[in-house]
């Protein structure tokens, strides 16, 4: 059964906020984990690609907290 046009329009504004939060939040969670990562490569003289591949794991559990705050954020903005 195809979409319809309300549907459509209410797919596209709860995604774009859904997105954009899912995006800001991970960015905001990496950035924090990457000072730390990068401060204690340093001090242990390892090699750097270590936190690439570590915060590369980290990625889906900040996902994970940041699905909820978007689903949120899209509808109410969706709805508003």
């Amino acid at each position: 059964m195809p979409l319809s046009l309300i549907d459509r329009y209410l797919a596209r504004n709860i995604a774009v906020p859904l997105l954009g939060t899912l995006i800001l939040a991970a960015m905001l969670l990496v950035l924090d984990k990457m000072l730390r990562l990068f401060d204690f490569v340093v001090t242990t003289g390892g090699p750097v690609s270590v936190v690439w591949q570590m915060l590369a794991n980290l990625i889906p559990e900040y996902f994970s907290l940041g699905i909820p705050l978007g689903r949120l954020l899209g509808g109410l903005l969706a709805c508003r």
